[in-house]
């Protein structure tokens, strides 16, 4: 009898070993990618901070672009003219309503225009293009609130909202407009 309980206790034993190490394997997964998503969104933050100071220093003027500055299926929101780097966004809503992670997942499936990097916009390119583009009539923008990349915690990211102008903290699970961007 002795030895069918300690099989049992071995049993219990490796079974609660492999429960924790699942446990372990699945916290290092979601701690990596969680650190390369916030690595992306700092270098995109920074990228955005260098254009603008560049740009007082240099004494020269972020302009809004037209809609005829259409580069691949986008319109050119943002640039610099010393050397012509910024940000595109799509022409158009990818989706009237969708929770946060399908957002994120249609602007990485967008393949418009021969490119295939587009993304969701970081809160700031988001301000950007409702003060550049949704304020100046350009870019048929939906009255509502559009998706950002930048997430507050796990449950919650910011999002800009096109009616009133304000950046608002939303729910993941919230479903609002979804509009893409891409760096060039």
């Amino acid at each position: 009898m002795e030895n069918g309980n300690s099989f049992g206790f071995f049993l219990v034993i490796i079974s609660i070993l492999i429960v924790l190490w699942l446990i372990l394997r699945e916290f290092i997964c979601w701690y990596y990618k969680i650190n390369e998503r916030v690595s992306l969104q700092k270098r995109t933050n920074q990228l955005l901070e260098e254009l603008i100071n560049r740009d007082i220093t240099n004494n020269t003027t972020c302009k809004a672009s037209t809609v005829t500055d259409i580069i691949g299926d986008g319109i050119k929101i943002y640039s610099v003219d010393m050397d012509n780097h910024g940000f595109i966004c799509s022409s158009r809503d990818l989706s009237n309503g969708s929770m946060w992670p399908d957002a994120k997942r249609l602007c990485s499936n967008y393949n418009e225009g021969g490119f295939n990097d587009w993304r969701l916009p970081s809160k700031d390119e988001l301000l950007l293009i409702f003060e550049n583009l949704h304020k100046q009539g350009k870019g048929e923008f939906s009255i509502g609130t559009y998706w950002s990349s930048t997430e507050i915690n796990i449950y919650n990211c910011w999002a800009q909202n096109f009616q009133s102008g304000e950046r608002v903290e939303n729910g993941k699970s919230s479903v609002n407009f979804v509009r893409a961007v891409r760096s060039f």
